[in-house]
């Protein structure tokens, strides 16, 4: 998932490891901290593979590397862009990270990517309205464990109310691309 994001940052131009880092924090949905000890390893094996290039700014009085995406780099960043996210726990992560690049890559990827998000979000909707149903049986029989069973509901409708949601920016963006 690093190379993916990494790779996909530097597509807008040279950056810092310091500014890597903070550009990371941020764009992680559960605001996790990047620590240097993960990322300049990673920095370090992606100039190995010719990705990218490190150089210092002779001009900062920090001596603060700069990653500059090489364009082996812009080529591997895109073959990872048009590769189809596995169904796993990180699929929702990827697929947003995807969704943030898609400027860097051309209409057809664009509309792969918004496309197979699309399905996630439809398997996800209806796994929710699924859901929800079987809640509300249950709150119906009223068994003794009500509440329990409303809050198991509440919390359904808001996973609900944010597919849905992603959903109608998916569509919003294909059909936009439809112009395109």
């Amino acid at each position: 998932m690093y190379e993916l994001i990494i790779l996909g940052v530097l597509t807008s131009g040279d950056k810092s490891g310091y500014a890597l880092r903070n550009i990371l924090e941020n764009i992680f949905t559960t605001r996790r901290k990047v620590s240097s000890g993960v990322l300049y390893p990673r920095l370090d094996e992606f100039a190995k593979c010719g990705w990218i290039t490190l150089y210092e700014n002779p001009q900062d009085p920090r001596s603060a590397r700069f990653a500059h995406l090489t364009e082996q780099g812009a080529q591997h960043f895109r073959k990872l862009m048009e590769q189809p996210v596995a169904y796993d726990s990180k699929r929702e992560e990827l697929l947003h990270f995807k969704c943030r690049f898609l400027g860097s890559v051309s209409v057809p990827v664009r509309k792969q990517i918004l496309l197979e998000y699309q399905t996630y979000l439809t398997t996800d909707i209806n796994a929710y309205q699924a859901l929800a149903l079987h809640m509300d049986e249950h709150i119906q029989r009223d068994d003794g464990q009500r509440e329990k069973y409303h809050y198991v509901l509440a919390g359904t409708e808001l996973d609900l109310t944010l597919a849905q949601t992603k959903l109608a920016w998916v569509e919003q963006q294909l059909t936009t691309l439809k112009g395109e």
